[in-house]
């Protein structure tokens, strides 16, 4: 009996065994299967990360994919680039002339510039849509305009260091521009600006048609010229503005009543203006002003008024005080125009570098001068 037992107690270790081991393989494949499973996925995620990074960095979105609908034309984000780079690069050229290294203190943020592009683009697709609607054509002198412009850059690019135009348009005006997006919206500014100079040239107003308009919205087109000094009534921390109003109005009375003339006005100026401002007020054009109505409010409805008369004084209530104001006189701007021509002709000056005397320099420049002068004067006899 003690053998038989041994051997059923072997026979059960061993199948134990083997369902242990069994188990353990078990495992292990299951361990190896999601192994794989997690490369494979990672491996779908990396080659979809892969696409999304090759789609999106692509110009071919930005030119292809319509960004926005107005008025049932569609335009991509390239096209949008290229109106609100457009109008950056002309505020810049404008400050950049005017206040140089300022400039960029001047320039709108990016709000406004969003606003004003889709502005241009809505003003742009109404003019082009009713141009077609008009059968107006786009003519060789319109293309002419087109080319001249890429022309323009094409001659400057590689001077600044690009390879090619696309590159340099990419650059300037934001990913997804190129020639062919450039050309494109180009050619619509041309179209569209030169129907609308077709439908102001084909308007025909009489004399007295213009002058009965300009009789009825004459405020919305003059100006005034005028003198204006503001007495200051707000109350300081915790105290009456009741009585700080109250204290301005009659200083302003006695403003007005000693402003008899614009000389007695300046000098009743310098006199009430503080210590730290009388420098500014000894000169007399600190309160000379130039407005029109639509930027005045109350002042704007007395110096506008047509019973005004040069001289006329008076004091405007504010919320924190007293405008006093002396009425000059009326900018009507009926004045004439002329129309001119000219044909700029500048001296051929020699290179500066090549001389080693201001002398010898400054006598060529005005040989230079001189060749400039003789050549104008042939231009004005033909």
């Amino acid at each position: 009996m003690g053998a038989s037992k041994d051997r059923k107690r072997r026979k059960e270790e061993i199948s134990s065994g083997n369902s242990l081991k069994m188990q353990h393989l078990r495992e292990e494949e299951e361990k190896a299967r999601k192994s794989r499973n997690k490369y494979i996925a990672g491996g779908i995620i990396i080659a979809v990360l892969a696409i999304f990074i090759l789609v999106f960095s692509s110009p071919l979105l930005y030119r292809d994919v319509k960004a926005v609908d107005i008025n049932g034309r569609a335009y991509s984000a390239a096209d949008y680039k290229y109106y609100n780079r457009s109008l950056y690069w002309q505020y810049y050229s404008k400050y950049n002339s005017n206040s140089g290294e300022y400039a960029q203190y001047l320039m709108p943020d990016e709000t406004r510039l969003k606003e004003e592009a889709f502005d241009t683009m809505k003003e742009l697709t109404m003019l082009t849509s009713e141009a077609e609607k008009a059968g107006f054509e786009f003519t060789e002198d319109m293309q002419a305009q087109v080319d001249s412009n890429v022309d323009a850059i094409v001659k400057s690019y590689t001077q600044a260091g690009y390879a090619n135009l696309d590159s340099y348009l990419a650059s300037a005006y934001g990913k997804g521009v190129n020639e062919e997006v450039y050309r494109e919206n180009l050619k619509n500014v041309v179209y569209g600006n030169s129907y609308a100079d077709s439908i102001r040239e084909s308007y025909d107003f009489s004399s007295s048609e213009i002058e009965s308009y300009y009789k009825e919205h004459a405020d919305d087109y003059d100006s005034v010229n005028y003198r204006y000094f503001f007495i200051n009534g707000a109350a300081q921390e915790g105290g009456d503005s009741t009585a700080t109003m109250g204290q301005a109005k009659t200083v302003a009375d006695e403003f007005v009543a000693a402003a008899v003339d614009e000389q007695a006005f300046i000098a009743k100026a310098l006199e009430l203006a503080s210590e730290d401002q009388k420098e500014t007020y000894a000169d007399a054009s600190a309160t000379l002003r130039s407005s029109k109505k639509a930027d005045m409010g109350d002042m704007g409805d007395w110096l506008f008024d047509s019973s005004r008369q040069p001289g006329d004084v008076t004091a405007i209530e504010s919320d924190s005080g007293y405008a006093v104001l002396f009425y000059i006189d009326r900018e009507t701007n009926h004045y004439n125009t002329v129309d001119v021509r000219h044909i700029l002709i500048s001296p051929e000056l020699p290179d500066r570098n090549t001389y080693d005397d201001d002398e010898t320099y400054n006598a060529d420049a005005e040989k230079a001068y001189d060749a400039a002068y003789d050549r104008a004067e042939e231009i004005l006899k033909e």
